[in-house]
């Protein structure tokens, strides 16, 4: 799910970056497509605001999601089946 939505949003940067950079006339700009030098200055800029956007909305979801220990309450990773701590297993018979 995350890499979809991830390529997505990359796919549609790019797709604004041609259309913008391929128009003759940039409001932004108010002239003629000579100088893009303010123009890619903007679009870089509204690039960095999305990708920390993103990376802040990442860190949230990240920070929200823990996977805690049923007996100790310890923070595990996805992939430990046992938790070091305490010695239960997270998939098996003994869960509580």
């Amino acid at each position: 799910m995350k890499k979809k939505i991830g390529i997505s949003i990359i796919c549609l940067v790019l797709v604004a970056l041609i259309i913008y950079i391929g128009t003759m006339y940039h409001p932004l700009q108010n002239g003629v497509c000579g100088s893009e030098v303010l123009a890619l200055r903007t679009v870089g800029i509204i690039i960095g605001i999305m990708i920390l956007g993103s990376v802040l909305l990442d860190f949230k979801r990240s920070m929200m999601y823990k996977t805690l220990c049923l007996g100790c309450a310890a923070e595990m990773e996805e992939d430990w089946v046992m938790c070091p701590y305490c010695g239960l297993e997270r998939r098996g018979d003994d869960l509580r």
